[in-house]
């Protein structure tokens, strides 16, 4: 007997103590628990001593497998009623900890994907179940083996059971075949993977199939043959022990099963206390952007991203990562065959999910991603932009072609439909309206510590040369300055700018003198220079929410400058307008022209 089956025995003994204070799945953690003792037993320290760092994400619903694991090879101490949670940086061993089945993949390419380009060797170990296969996860596999991503590790817990049902109900590719071999082992080498099938109770032999899957100079698959409920006599490999079948007297049993089981071993010395720290992740870089973008004219959005684009790459070559589904934007194929520009955006194949979520990947390992996606597709990746906002994951998400159209799924796509799904804490949502707004934004965007979702419209909105002329820091007159002041000042952002324009305009015309100013394209944006654009008008109008029910309570005296400052939530706060623009999306909720004009017309 060596102290490996004694920290295995202990181990069990443990996952059922944190089982009793936090309760959630029990036997898929028995399952578990000899590879997890491997790698923080055997593996870690081994890449540790050798100067190579790693990421871990275990298996989702094994935390209680995690505690146990990092008790006995690190010599700690855990209190069973207060575990803390596992998040994304929870304890010095844990680097990510799933949200929801079948991301964790995406997540791990990810990371593989940016080390390489930022030139580290570091491993990413991502653990998942037999179950969890079913869980778009063969779309990241056929990505990281196409890539040859080996410095990828994705351990398996082939146990052969579901909550309630066997695997191979739904899932043959796990059911062995001639000579006991798994299906999956092939499909997997096929997909460009080293493939190795041990005994997952095997301590050593886990150790050893790591230690040989990472001399690969591809991605590494480990599939472990494991009993679900391992070590609990009582119940192992029973359908239905997952999460349920637990009361109190068969919990009395298990628990003087596993005493007895480990007090066959000698107690360890007394160790630590837990430490809850952060994990040591790369730091991030501070990316490159000034002077990314000149001004450009042009009302194509495609031609200023895709120049702001070329440029951001060039000055942050190891830190930036344009990632598409499938689409070639702003790079065009069909006006230059060479345009599709692969060096710089990678395609993740044609699944939204799982390319935002190798996107997070990315951002949590200390990169940049720059996720491009036509407008349309992205109202399915609305879950993941929330969890990236709870996280605060550095990003930036370009939908292009947003607005209201038949998309070929069949039924008519209308943009302010992502705008509501798109709204959460945490997040930001930029709708520039001309190529100036666009300009500011994305030499701006970098800089912000938040996912920001950027809605590209086709065309930009341009002016008139003529009119162009009379623009003065984000002030727009509808004709020649004059001596006396505008009888109505129009305060709009992004995508209401054009409507504003129209309807002053439309005032123009019936001799009302009229003005509009783009908030994103002043200078500063605090109560000085608002009384200097605005403070002499008798009338204003506010559109930065454009909700069409708040029209007619947005339109103030605009000698009530602070109102207006409160309304825009800015205070005396001092910052640029591209900082604030960013932090306060605007929501465009449709045409409102004629409801401003009966607002308007309607002031004596």
């Amino acid at each position: 007997m060596n102290d490996a089956d004694g920290q295995a025995a202990r181990a069990r003994q443990r996952i059922l103590a944190f089982w009793e204070c936090n309760r959630g799945p029990l036997t898929g953690a028995f399952s578990i628990i000899d590879a997890y003792l491997a790698l923080f037993g055997d593996v870690f320290p081994e890449l540790t001593r050798d100067g190579i760092g790693y990421d871990f994400i275990p298996k989702a619903t094994s935390a209680n497998a995690v505690y146990a694991a990092l008790e006995q090879v690190r010599g700690i101490g855990i209190d069973a009623s207060s575990v803390p949670p596992l998040p994304q940086t929870g304890t010095a061993e844990i680097t990510y900890g799933p949200e929801k089945l079948g991301i964790s993949l995406w997540n791990a390419v990810g990371r593989a994907m940016h080390y390489r380009r930022a030139g580290l060797r570091r491993l990413t170990v991502v653990v998942v179940s037999d179950g969890e296969l079913q869980s778009n996860i063969d779309a990241a596999a056929r990505l990281a083996g196409a890539k040859r991503l080996r410095d990828l590790l994705v351990l398996v817990d082939v146990n052969g059971l579901q909550s309630c049902y066997p695997v191979s109900d739904v899932d043959l590719t796990l059911t062995p075949g001639a000579g006991g071999q798994l299906p999956l082992a092939r499909i997997w080498a096929d997909y460009g993977w080293s493939v190795h099938d041990v005994d997952g109770h095997s301590r050593p032999a886990v150790a050893a199939a790591v230690r040989d899957a990472m001399a690969a100079e591809k991605p590494g698959l480990v599939l472990l043959r494991t009993v679900k409920g391992k070590g609990l006599a009582q119940i192992e490999g029973q359908i239905g022990r997952y999460n349920h079948g637990v009361d109190d007297r068969l919990h009395a049993v298990l628990r003087v099963e596993l005493a007895q089981h480990a007090s066959q071993y000698p107690a360890p010395a007394p160790g630590g206390e837990f430490d809850a720290g952060p994990a040591a992740a790369p730091a991030r870089r501070e990316l490159i952007v000034e002077r990314a973008l000149a001004p450009v004219r042009t009302t194509r959005a495609s031609q200023v991203l895709k120049q702001w684009l070329e440029t951001v790459c060039r000055l942050n070559p190891h830190t930036v990562h344009v990632i598409n589904s499938d689409t070639s934007y702003p790079f065009d194929p069909q006006l230059d065959p060479g345009e599709t520009r692969t060096d710089l955006s990678q395609c993740a194949g044609i699944n939204e999910i799982g390319a935002f979520n190798l996107a997070r990947g990315v951002s949590q390992s200390g990169g940049y991603p720059i996720y491009v996606s036509p407008g349309v597709h992205l109202e399915c990746c609305s879950d993941e932009f929330r969890l990236a906002g709870l996280h605060q994951d550095p990003m930036l998400v370009v939908g292009f072609n947003t607005g209201s159209y038949l998309g070929h799924w069949g039924p008519t796509y209308v943009s302010r439909r992502d705008l509501e799904t798109y709204r959460a804490p945490g997040v930001d949502i930029v709708q520039p309206a001309t190529t100036g707004d666009l300009t500011s934004v994305l030499n701006a965007l970098p800089a912000s510590a938040r996912p920001t979702y950027l809605r590209l419209p086709h065309r930009l909105l341009d002016f008139p040369a003529a009119r162009e002329a009379c623009v003065s820091d984000g002030l727009y007159r509808m004709t020649a300055a004059t001596q006396h002041p505008e009888d109505v000042v129009i305060v709009a952002t992004g995508m209401a700018v054009p409507v504003a324009l129209a309807a002053a305009q439309a005032l123009t015309r019936v001799g009302r003198e009229c003005a509009v100013l783009n908030v994103v394209r002043l200078t500063r944006l605090d109560p000085a220079t608002l009384s200097q654009h605005i403070g002499k008008a008798p009338y204003l109008c506010v559109l930065v929410d454009g909700e069409t029910t708040s029209l007619e309570l947005s339109v103030r005296k605009s000698s009530a400058v602070d109102q207006l400052v409160t309304a825009i939530d800015l205070s005396e706060r001092q910052l640029s307008a591209s900082e604030w623009w960013l932090r306060n999306p605007i929501d465009h909720t449709g045409h409102v022209l004629d409801e401003i004009m009966a607002v308007l017309l309607s002031m004596q």
